[in-house]
């Protein structure tokens, strides 16, 4: 699967600006927009230390990208 994340901070959180990611997929077919749908709908429901959350997506029907919004975790790669 193909996707690039970007840090983001929330608009409406003017006192504490906590990091968001958001994960934008460039899948061109139906199977791989699937599987990130997926992907979001378990990371959504379970709550563990070792795996990052995530909050929302939406589907930007311009571009036909899927956006995938998540806990921010800096300094390390997915490997580590």
């Amino acid at each position: 699967m193909h996707a690039v994340v970007y840090k983001c901070f929330k608009i409406t959180d003017t006192e504490k600006k906590e990091p968001l990611a958001v994960k934008i997929s460039l899948a061109d077919d139906v199977e791989k927009k699937l599987a990130f749908k997926k992907e979001y709908a378990i990371t959504k429901r379970l709550q563990h230390k070792n795996i990052v959350k995530s909050f929302e997506l939406f589907t930007n029907d311009y571009s036909g990208e899927t956006h995938q919004v998540m806990m921010y975790v800096d300094g390390i790669e997915v490997f580590e």
